[in-house]
């Protein structure tokens, strides 16, 4: 409804096509050139490896008996994997917190302001779905399953790699230091991104173009104080109207670290057997802010909005506080409102994250 809203009193006759159209925005374009001819059509411009091959591949696949363009394939692979990190979550929550945050926990992370991006033709849902599934199997010992899914989530993005400190954390705590054969699951977490490398390596002779790609992108390494200073220092000096990406950025890092002290300090910190969820959470947001854009003084968080979606121990964190009716109704309309803005002005090509 909010996508047919957005179209009226546009120039172009309004259609199906159109409005599915409408949400293919930015990166997704990279992400098309893969699927629709591979990388070796693009090897000039340095900056797609960037763009990991999984979801791109998963189009392709579903593109074979998906009508039309390659967009209707990657909405139907973002929408079901989707659906399945919803389900999980709802699984991992229930066992961890119970039923009524379960309840909750799939509404939060789908009110977000930047919600939609989970359905946009990005690798957000696919990404979320292996992550949920790879901590919500080494909760339960399956560490073969854990590391599969690592090394699929790896492939996704170079984020998976940050699944293998909730492994060895659960697998120390469940197992001990006596280490057995199973521990060498861990060696597949980096799997998907060890077979892309090898990719480019034998494609383009250069096994780190994924890195060399983010210099392109004017991407490096600080510290995770840097780019969040700048960032407030920018919220100061620039307006709204033209500094919506500077403030989305800041004030997501701002609510995961909140969310971040609240699950290990006060009535809703996580028992000590949990801890390899905010453990998970910590390592994913310093990630997101050690790496700023270093082209734009003014957006030094650009597309840390829609990368929190990933950080799911901190909506299972919200989940619970959200069982205080007020939190809950503050967050939902809040949410709600924000990502109504925010989706109309992406879907008329608005830089959101």
């Amino acid at each position: 409804m909010l996508t047919v809203m957005s179209r009226i009193g546009d120039s172009k006759a309004m259609s199906a096509h159109t409005l599915f159209m409408a949400w293919g925005q930015y990166d997704w374009g990279w992400y098309q050139w893969i699927a629709d001819d591979g990388y070796a059509a693009r090897w000039g411009d340095g900056r797609i490896a960037a763009f990991f091959p999984l979801y791109p591949l998963l189009v392709r696949g579903f593109d074979v008996f998906v009508p039309g363009p390659s967009l209707y394939a990657a909405l139907t692979v973002s929408a079901l994997a989707l659906l399945g990190a919803y389900l999980l979550l709802h699984r991992l929550a229930e066992r961890e917190f119970g039923p009524t945050v379960a309840r909750r926990a799939s509404w939060c992370l789908a009110v977000f302001p930047t919600g939609f991006f989970l359905l946009s033709p990005y690798p957000s849902s696919l990404f979320l779905l292996l992550a949920v599934g790879a901590v919500a199997v080494m909760r339960s010992g399956r560490w073969w399953v854990a590391g599969s899914l690592c090394a699929l989530a790896s492939g996704t993005r170079s984020a998976g790699l940050l699944l293998a400190v909730p492994f060895v954390f659960e697998y120390v705590r469940q197992r001990g230091w006596k280490l057995r054969l199973d521990a060498l699951a861990v060696l597949l977490v980096p799997g998907g991104l060890l077979a892309y490398m090898t990719y480019t390596y034998l494609a383009e002779g250069d096994a780190l173009a994924f890195i060399h790609a983010q210099k392109v992108w004017f991407r490096e390494l600080h510290a995770p104080w840097f780019a969040v200073i700048e960032s407030a220092n920018a919220v100061s000096r620039v307006p709204l109207s033209t500094g919506q990406v500077n403030v989305l950025g800041l004030g997501a890092v701002l609510f995961m670290l909140t969310l971040l002290v609240l699950s290990v300090v006060g009535p809703w910190k996580v028992r000590r057997d949990q801890f390899a969820l905010p453990l998970l959470a910590l390592t994913q947001v310093l990630f997101l802010i050690c790496f700023p854009v270093m082209s734009q003084p003014n957006e030094r968080l650009m597309s840390v909005a829609r990368h929190v979606l990933e950080v799911f121990p901190m909506f299972l964190t919200l989940a619970v506080l959200a069982r205080v009716e007020l939190i809950n109704r503050v967050y939902v309309i809040a949410g709600l409102t924000l990502q109504g803005c925010l989706l109309a002005f992406y879907l008329h090509g608005g830089w959101i994250a």
